[in-house]
C-alpha cells in the first residue's frame, strides 16, 4: 500500500493498482540523488525518499505523469526464430 508522498495533489486510489515500485539513482553533472518510482496503471510517480531514524521513510513528491492506456503489458511468448535449413552444395 502506498501512502501519498508529501506535496502530491493526486488521489492515488483513482490511479489503478500499483504495478511496481523501485528506487534508482539520478545523476545531474557530478551530483547524484535517489528517487523512488511508483508505477500505477494510470500514473507514473517520482518522489524523493527522506530517511527517518526509527520510523518509516517519508517520500517527497517530485513529478508525475499520466499513462492512461499505456500501461505495460506482457506480450505473448514468441517461439525463437528459426534459422533456415542449411544446404550443402552437391
Amino acid at each position: 500500500m502506498v501512502c501519498g508522498p508529501r506535496g502530491l495533489q493526486v488521489n492515488l486510489k483513482e490511479q489503478g493498482q500499483l504495478i511496481r515500485q523501485d528506487e534508482f539513482t539520478v545523476w545531474s553533472g557530478r551530483r547524484k540523488c535517489q528517487r523512488q518510482l511508483f508505477l500505477f496503471e494510470e500514473l507514473v510517480l517520482f518522489s524523493k525518499p527522506r530517511r527517518t531514524e526509527g520510523g518509516p521513510d517519508v517520500f517527497m513528491y517530485k513529478h508525475s505523469f499520466k499513462v492512461r492506456g499505456r500501461a505495460p503489458h506482457r506480450a505473448p511468448p514468441q517461439s525463437p526464430p528459426q534459422s533456415p535449413p542449411t544446404e550443402f552444395p552437391p
